[in-house]
């Protein structure tokens, strides 16, 4: 028996219709654009994208509501504030909106109108001024294989890093415009830009790989411009929690603050009449343990709460000021305790609902893992079924999918969570029997830069098994490699007439890199950047050790630490001329120098801070190690303080963010904590890492050490590498062993002199912030004595 995939599609977009869903809009017909003609023509996009990168990234913004926590991008398209996102963000939203610019600076908002079934929706900025803005483009008439760029917010906003760059292509034109322009959770609502600079469309939802990143058309907002301009608001397919919240959800009903830095999670407030309150918990109080499982983050508290039905009584484990306590909670229904439709003072466990939809979403995700994985196994399904040009189904494919009542039941999921239009226009995608021409066409162009380098990339193998790239960085036969992956077993590399063995020389495992040395024979070392920076947006690749590049990328951030960022220990509020210390941590820098809970920190190194926000953003520009001196107001007195700081604990992200970053690959066992990193977007695989960045001169400008999540690589900078090959003694016996560089003598191998005036500008800039802390002082005197 055979079952045709297309007639069963049409079948259940017709019962999806008859609910009263809109009819699904035809993919628009596509013209093909030119194929990639040679490295003059990558080098000209290079400058395209460089020189876009800036304007794009500065209106590029994320959109929170007030009190925190990350709802989703926007863009800016007028000078006067108004912001262009994505329904389902919007949804996710209370009422007070702000939006954070990427320097951090914040501004309040409202929301206006929108196509919640397109997932388009507009917000504005109440505040006056002139914002950084950029044009609006066309979505009709875009080409197959256009070069295109994504920028968001993925996983958050993060005062360390600009929004981060992604290049793609146009791969579709229907009801959403489908790229392989990576996105992931926190780009929902960010821009994607033709390569004029212009906005084309906005992130929607991604799919399991790669080259399923969906986007709302521009033309979506164009068609209805003054409408949502006015507040006009139609559809409800992508209102998000609006319509998702179950009145039979088992609540406590609490407000999460996030994870406390020793452990549980915070609560910033209660709900009233909610068992939270009757059984006395309070904002403030730190959420250890529930019926004796540990919860660390607000994710797995609500997670554990949910394993629960309403009426079952909970013993939760707690923490208020430094005394641990425990009290039992009966769960309450959510219907009964909000007695209506959820107001803006819903409990976190009510937005978790609501702000899934807050981030790309996956396709056919649903609450339970069998439906997952049935919805997740039919998109597979119908991906392979297109590429082979066969959309029929045997009895095995059939009884894989859990029967035919399972197969309907999963096209109907897909069509309700992807839109059916969508849905059709998957199937309604031209079938490519051959290879990725343009793809293929970009690759070639490559060549002659990633062959220059074949033999100064080499293939690493432990016990005689492929386990990464190495890059070779001496004339002596001196390799730099993972560090992980070579931690047990004998390490080698293949040669022309087998495997070579490797010596260790010297471990960097802060940077996860180790550095060997075998045979010279063969080898070359690889040619570094010089000191001027690689700018955002400047294209990149990578050779395997035969010398094919692995992929075309470009540069997504900047070098930035991701590792031993400072740390005081306290959580902060808004507090009168300064900001106050609403909890300090056990054990924190701010608790052995003394501050304490309601002191109000006035400055920071001589620098007034009244927003919450503006002061963590400062105290992550510190590192680990640095004395900081604060300004606090206990009571009626003003006083100083030197702290220094520590390490900060790593972040945890939620399951669901990582089961998006997950799904489109495998990633590395260490994904962050470099004492310094340069993100790019190539999607390279763990296994090939270890290998040079390259530009498209062919020098090198990092070492890949992690494929960290669907839309970013991690590289060591080529001037930590040589940083660190400075301090290896046996390395600088010999001047021949000093790595060539590309720019000859403007970049000069880190040395023990350099340290030292590294060291001295440290202290010539510690001096200044000083004297500047002074100063602002003065001022402020003699502005108290002319009055």
């Amino acid at each position: 028996m055979k079952i045709n995939l297309k007639s069963l599609v049409a079948l259940s977009l017709a019962a999806f219709l008859t609910i009263g869903h809109s009819v699904p809009a035809a993919a628009q017909k596509m013209e093909v654009a030119p194929l990639v003609d040679g490295l003059a023509d990558l080098r000209k996009l290079s400058k395209r994208l460089v020189a876009l990168s800036d304007r794009s990234a500065a209106a590029t913004v994320s959109l929170v509501s007030t009190g925190g926590g990350g709802a989703g991008s926007g863009v800016i398209v007028s000078e006067e504030g108004l912001v262009l996102t994505a329904a389902h963000v919007v949804a996710s939203l209370s009422d007070d909106v702000i939006v954070i610019f990427p320097d951090g600076k914040r501004v309040k908002a409202e929301k206006l109108g929108g196509d919640y079934d397109r997932d388009a929706a507009m917000v504005r900025i109440t505040e006056e001024g002139s914002y950084p803005f950029v044009k609006v483009g066309e979505s009709k008439g875009l080409l197959r294989n256009e070069w295109c760029v994504a920028f968001g917010h993925p996983g958050g906003f993060d005062s360390m890093r600009s929004p981060p760059v992604r290049l793609g292509r146009v791969l579709g034109n229907g009801q959403f415009v489908t790229t392989d322009c990576a996105v992931v959770g926190g780009d929902s609502g960010g821009p994607l830009f033709d390569l004029k600079g212009e906005v084309i469309g906005i992130h929607s939802n991604i799919g399991s790989t790669l080259s399923e990143n969906r986007h709302v058309p521009i033309g979506v907002f164009l068609g209805s411009w003054d409408e949502m301009i006015a507040g006009k608001r139609t559809g409800a397919r992508f209102a998000g929690g609006e319509r998702q919240v179950d009145p039979e959800r088992p609540v406590l009903g609490i407000n999460l603050a996030g994870s406390a830095e020793d452990g549980g999670v915070s609560l910033e407030g209660v709900m009233e009449n909610s068992p939270a309150e009757k059984a006395g918990l309070q904002a403030g109080d730190i959420v250890a343990e529930i019926n004796g499982k540990a919860v660390d983050s607000p994710e797995q508290l609500i997670e554990v709460v949910g394993e629960y039905d309403s009426g079952d009584t909970l013993t939760i484990s707690y923490r208020r000021g430094g005394e641990k306590n425990e009290v039992k909670v009966k769960l309450a229904r959510l219907g009964d305790l909000l007695g209506s439709p959820p107001s803006e003072e819903e409990s976190d466990e009510e937005k978790d609902a609501a702000e899934d939809s807050a981030q790309p979403s996956e396709e056919g995700e649903k609450e339970e893992d069998k439906e997952q994985g049935a919805g997740l196994d039919l998109e597979k399904l119908l991906r392979e079924s297109l590429r082979r040009g066969n959309l029929d189904l045997d009895e095995e494919d059939l009884k894989n999918l859990g029967g035919m009542a399972e197969l309907e039941k999963a096209l109907r999921e897909m069509a309700d969570s992807i839109g059916p239009e969508a849905l059709r226009d998957m199937l309604e995608m031209e079938i490519q029997s051959g290879p990725d021409d343009f793809f293929a066409s970009a690759m070639k162009s490559l060549q002659p830069v990633t062959s220059k380098a074949a033999r100064s990339v080499v293939a690493i193998g432990v016990n005689g098994k492929p386990a990464a790239l190495g890059t070779v960085v001496s004339d002596e036969g001196h390799i730099l490699t993972k560090n992980v992956e070579t931690l047990e077993g004998e390490v080698s590399r293949k040669g022309e007439e087998g495997q070579i063995s490797l010596k260790l020389i010297k471990r960097f495992p802060k940077r996860d890199l180790a550095l060997y040395q075998g045979s010279s024979e063969g080898l070359e070392p690889v040619k570094w950047v010089g000191k001027k920076k690689s700018p955002v947006g400047t294209l990149l690749t990578s050779p395997d050790s035969d010398g094919s590049p692995l992929g075309i990328g470009l540069v997504s951030v900047l070098p930035r630490a991701l590792g031993e960022i400072g740390f005081l220990g306290i959580q902060a509020g808004e507090g009168e001329n300064g900001v106050e210390i609403v909890r300090i941590v056990n054990g924190s820098p701010a608790e052995e120098a003394g501050l304490l809970a309601n002191d109000v920190i006035t400055h920071v190194d001589g620098i007034a801070l009244q927003d919450p926000f503006a002061f963590g953003s400062k105290i992550r520009t510190y590192r680990a190690g640095d004395k900081v001196e604060f300004t606090y107001q206990r009571g009626e007195k003003v006083d100083k303080v030197k702290v220094k700081l520590a390490a900060r604990p790593q972040e945890q992200s939620s399951d669901r963010f990582r089961r998006m970053n997950e799904m489109s690959g495998p990633l590395s066992e260490r994904l962050s904590g470099f004492p310094l990193a340069l993100q790019h977007d190539m999607p390279i695989s763990p296994a090939v890492c270890g290998g040079p960045l390259l530009d498209l001169q062919g020098r090198c400008i990092g070492i890949n050490v992690s494929r960290a999540g669907r839309v970013k690589t991690l590289a060591i900078p080529a001037s930590d590498i040589r940083k660190l090959l400075s301090s290896v003694d046996e390395m600088n016996a010999k001047k021949s062993a000093e790595p060539p560089v590309a720019e000859g003598p403007s970049d000069p191998a880190p040395s023990d002199q350099g340290d030292k005036r590294d060291k001295e500008l440290d202290e010539v800039l510690e001096e200044l912030r000083n004297v500047k802390g002074k100063l602002q002082q003065l001022e402020k005197r003699l502005e108290l004595l002319r009055k």
